[in-house]
């Protein structure tokens, strides 16, 4: 690791540090120190990828709980589970089929998110910045990039208090802000519905932060947030005069100042260079003979709308404004209709198209639908009580979109939207499976901990619930026999019958030749073991056991893997 640069929080905050080192598409490491201890936050190409544990509320097994991706009988299950031997407990659970890959990746990003938003509670510390490759954040072939907007504004949000955001956005009041990156960049934020509406208000016209609060009907502390969010992830233009932007103030003690800006970048590039190549919902474009928009810098500022009149223009020059004259009772006839339909209907019908349509007409679909729906067009106060419902069919029209403008995506959506659906019997048996499996890898960390007893149970329930599997009944069998609770007649029985199930399994017929060779068969033993390494040759215990009956064939004194696991530690 290289030493980038070193420096406190209290000029450079965490929400200042995350955007600089995604601007620098930073790979490398950032150093915390204050007073709970030290933490690292892991980048990889300016994208938070991992952080050091915070404590239990932030481990996986409370991340899928909470998440609903296990249930609460799993959770009890999985979080007594101690792993000796470095295996990862996600990947125990996708092999017991209790979660998908999937699955466990949001599950990982949740975590990384949670302990990110600890974090913002830190108002003092140093840092230290070092660059370089590390092996942190790739679960799998996947990276485990944090979207850095999501995380400032919702850290932002959820953890500052009023007066540290208030204090933080001081230097602001009075200046005329605006938008600086693509309306579609707001949906990487995860505003709610309330702080998106102050968002899109920002997208349109020049507003006042003092007057953005009644604008909006929104509170002021989420103003306050929204604003300082947007502001240190350099999605603000400010209008020059009132207050110069190298102004900076002192803030009361404990809380953050906006920093000057020698700290920030000079240059503000557009969003969309700096973001993943991913296929964001098109605007409605403007007639093609329209003249571009002058630069950010000879932009004449404009005065906000009256604070008592409600705007009946355009919040957008993109989204034309619902017409004051229409009816409300057709406008929420029309919303609510459209909401009815959009978690039955699959994503093609959502655009109104055909299984086939192409992406030309997938785009074209959404444009004339996002004329319609578009949060902007409803930001006047009188459709208040209509935001919310707006704002689900705009995130639904944007998720088809996203989805079947995407040839791999929608390929995928194809494919897993026209398989058959499985009867209630059908899942109840997968689901049993999937069970057993799980119980059945508990029974396997009992035994190498050599808590026989413990393991019996565990393979127990893997048979009850998987009696087809001959492994199971095998483990299960020399389980008991380890734990003294059955003979070797008794255990020669089920492994003979594991065989049957599962002529494959390596280890019924290994047990079964330990058994034959500790009864005094060493023929048949010796077959038996031969058969276990033909079908896993990497069974080396198969080999040993025949070497030991080939040299001490009348022998009693060789120590036997049974001898092996009866030993008391």
């Amino acid at each position: 690791m290289i030493l980038v640069r070193s420096g406190n929080l209290t000029s450079e905050p965490l929400p200042l540090l995350l955007q600089s080192l995604y601007r620098e598409h930073l790979t490398g490491v950032l150093l915390l120190e204050a007073a709970g201890g030290t933490k690292q936050i892991y980048f990889r190409s300016g994208y938070p990828v991992g952080v050091s544990a915070s404590g239990a509320i932030d481990q996986l097994g409370r991340v899928l709980l909470d998440t609903a991706m296990i249930t609460q009988e799993a959770f009890n299950q999985w979080s007594a589970v101690t792993l000796d031997d470095g295996t990862r407990i996600g990947q125990l659970l996708i092999s017991a089929g209790v979660i998908s890959d999937e699955q466990l990746r949001e599950a990982l990003k949740v975590q990384i998110r949670r302990r990110l938003f600890r974090l913002f509670y830190v108002e003092r510390g140093v840092f230290t910045i070092q660059s370089g490759d590390h092996p942190v954040g790739v679960e799998g072939n996947e990276d485990l990039r944090i979207q850095p907007r999501r995380v400032i504004y919702q850290g932002i949000r959820n953890t500052w208090t009023s007066q540290r955001v208030k204090t933080a956005v001081a230097q602001l009041q009075g200046q005329a802000l605006q938008l600086a990156v693509e309306p579609a960049v707001l949906a990487r934020y995860g505003f709610s519905d309330g702080d998106a509406l102050i968002a899109a208000v920002l997208a349109g016209q020049p507003a006042r932060l003092e007057a953005l609060a009644h604008t909006t009907n929104q509170p002021a502390d989420a103003v306050n947030a929204v604003v300082c969010a947007l502001y240190f992830t350099d999605a603000l233009n400010l209008t020059p005069g009132n207050v110069p932007r190298s102004r900076s103030i002192t803030p009361p003690t404990g809380e953050v100042a906006l920093p000057p800006p020698t700290q920030r970048a000079q240059a503000r590039p557009s969003a969309t260079t700096r973001e993943p190549q991913r296929p964001a919902p098109p605007r409605a474009a403007s007639p093609p003979e329209a003249a571009p928009a002058p630069p950010a810098a000879s932009r004449v500022p404009r005065s906000p709308p009256p604070q008592a009149a409600e705007p009946t223009k355009p919040s957008s020059g993109t989204y034309p404004a619902v017409p004051p004259t229409q009816e409300m009772e057709e406008l929420r006839q029309m919303i609510g209709g459209k909401l009815r339909t959009l978690e039955k209907d699959d994503l093609f019908t959502v655009l109104g198209l055909k299984p086939d349509a192409r992406k030309d007409q997938v785009k074209n679909a959404y444009l004339s639908l996002a004329k319609v729906f578009h949060p902007d067009r409803f930001s006047a106060s009188r459709f208040a009580p209509m935001r919310a419902d707006v704002g689900k069919i705009f995130r639904r029209l944007n998720e088809a979109y996203a989805t079947l403008f995407d040839d791999e995506r929608r390929s995928a959506y194809v494919k897993k939207k026209d398989a058959p659906e499985s009867s209630p019997a059908e899942e109840a048996r997968a689901r049993a499976v999937l069970d057993g499996e799980m119980a059945f890898l508990q029974g396997e960390v009992a035994f190498k901990k050599r808590d026989f007893a413990a393991a019996v149970m565990a393979f127990a329930r893997s048979v009850d619930l998987n009696p087809e599997e001959g492994e199971h009944l095998a483990m299960l069998a020399w389980s008991r026999l380890s734990a003294k609770q059955a003979t070797l007649a008794d255990i020669k029985r089920d492994l003979r019958n594991a065989i049957a199930k599962s002529p494959r399994c390596a280890r019924a017929h290994y047990y079964l030749g330990v058994v034959l060779r500790d009864e005094g068969d060493p023929e048949h033993a010796i077959g038996e073991l031969r058969k276990a390494l033909e079908i896993d040759p990497r069974l080396s215990d198969a080999a040993s056991e025949i070497r030991l009956i080939n040299t001490r064939k009348e022998k009693q004194g060789g120590k036997s893997l049974l001898d092996r696991f009866r030993k008391k530690t």
